[in-house]
């Protein structure tokens, strides 16, 4: 989905995923607390498996969890993922629902 700069961006997002199929402990979209997984994360210091974004391909990642609202700083398209840098043993899905309202 295309942002533009002052685009003010919601994401709503439900779901569930399991972080790692040989421990299934399904979570939602704001990750699992525990604190030893942030290891694996593209995010450090935000939970592990949570739902994260970016707007542009080599844009910072930021949290987004099951709420978020925020103005976008500059274009591009947003993308939404896993904070997780080894997603091949995760399964499940979130559903997000995006809502864009221009400057």
């Amino acid at each position: 989905m295309e942002v533009g700069v002052g685009d003010v961006v919601t994401v709503r997002s439900s779901g569930e995923i399991v972080h790692d199929t040989a421990l299934p402990n399904p979570v939602g979209p704001d990750g699992d607390v525990e604190s030893e997984l942030r290891q694996f994360n593209v995010i450090i210091d935000a939970n592990h498996a949570a739902l994260i974004g970016r707007i542009g391909e080599d844009a910072v990642p930021f949290l987004v969890g099951a709420s978020s609202q925020f103005t976008a700083d500059h274009s591009g398209i947003l993308y939404l993922g896993i904070n997780d840098v080894g997603v091949q043993n995760n399964t499940g899905s979130f559903t997000s629902v995006i809502t864009i309202t221009p400057p």
